[in-house]
């Protein structure tokens, strides 16, 4: 996931852990994103978009 994306994602959820509820995924998932060790899954990009409105193919890149 790239900084952007995620810098967005923490202005609408304030905190990583809501960004793991909203997601279905775990902290540590979304520390991981943060330090680009992996990224979103299509399916927690998807979640994360419909409560977010931002695009899930900024969230996802495979979607792209």
């Amino acid at each position: 996931m790239k900084k952007r994306a995620y810098k967005k994602l923490i202005g609408h959820y304030k905190t990583q852990a809501a960004i793991a509820a909203a997601g279905g995924v775990s902290r540590t998932t979304v520390t991981n994103w943060k330090q680009q060790i992996n990224g979103a899954s299509a399916k927690a990009a998807i979640k994360l978009s419909r409560d977010s409105g931002i695009p899930a193919e900024q969230i996802c890149e495979a979607l792209k």
